[in-house]
């Protein structure tokens, strides 16, 4: 199913949050802010090649992606795709630069576009506020205790997941291989070494997480500044999902895709 006219519209917004969640050679997750991601028609989406680390690597050992985009006022769509390759020139090369992300900005050179062939689009759907902070407000109170072990993400990421306004994302590998990606603004620090999250009707498809089950938890600010928590899904209990952390990146410059824990 291609990208519907509602999903071409809001990909085609410029410096929004926009996520590609891909796998490495082994099949572990990693998901990375790449706000750069445009349709080029329904059926094809492209991307500039830029501060892309641990992205780059995954794509070229395993072409399955999946990624999601949302608005400021919290609609959001995704789609699943097969990654076909970078270019460092041509038509959408020329394309990536001469929007206003790097058009203007120096430091802002690309390597090149990489393209992406759309398998399924999702359904433009929306996010209620009123949802999101009855959800906040549940996991505030029933993760109040803060559950050993774990590795400390430390007080900078811990204060940019205990951001309201902050967009949080999960990945892991769904049961056909291809990633999942979906919304967590739920998502809250129960301790230095682990995250709870509420699941909800915008993200059901957490309940598909079994115990044990690898995750990319991705927090982008509205600077905008993101962090990547790797983990282990624990499982549900009294209404929550709990999830240990096992490894912290930045996915921001200076230290873009640099692991800090």
């Amino acid at each position: 199913m291609p990208l519907s006219e509602q999903a071409l519209r809001i990909y085609r917004i410029e410096r929004i949050p926009k996520f590609l969640a891909t796998l490495d050679a082994q099949g572990r997750p990693n998901v990375a802010l790449i706000t750069s991601l445009e349709p080029w028609n329904e059926d094809r989406v492209i991307f500039g090649d830029f501060l892309m680390w641990k992205t780059r690597e995954n794509l070229l050992a395993q072409p399955k992606v999946a990624s999601i985009a949302a608005t400021t006022g919290l609609s959001f769509t995704g789609f699943t795709g097969d990654f076909e390759g970078f270019h460092s020139g041509g038509e959408y090369t020329e394309h990536i630069k001469a929007t206003s992300t790097f058009r203007y900005n120096p430091y802002n050179s690309i390597r090149g576009a990489g393209t992406i062939t759309v398998c399924d689009g999702l359904p433009v759907r929306r996010i209620s506020r009123a949802t999101v902070a009855a959800d906040i407000l549940c996991v505030k109170l029933r993760a109040r205790t803060a559950a050993s072990g774990g590795v400390a993400m430390g007080p900078v990421v811990a204060e940019k997941f205990d951001r309201i306004s902050a967009f949080k994302v999960f990945a892991w590998v769904g049961a056909d291989g291809y990633p999942v990606v979906v919304p967590v603004l739920s998502t809250f620090p129960a301790g230095q070494g682990h995250l709870a999250f509420k699941v909800s009707s915008y993200n059901e498809r957490l309940k598909q997480l079994a115990d044990g089950t690898l995750v990319a938890v991705n927090v982008t600010t509205t600077d905008p500044i993101s962090y990547q928590v790797k983990g282990t899904f624990e499982g549900f209990a009294c209404g929550l999902g709990r999830v240990e952390i096992t490894d912290v990146y930045s996915s921001s410059p200076p230290l873009a895709g640099q692991r800090i824990a």
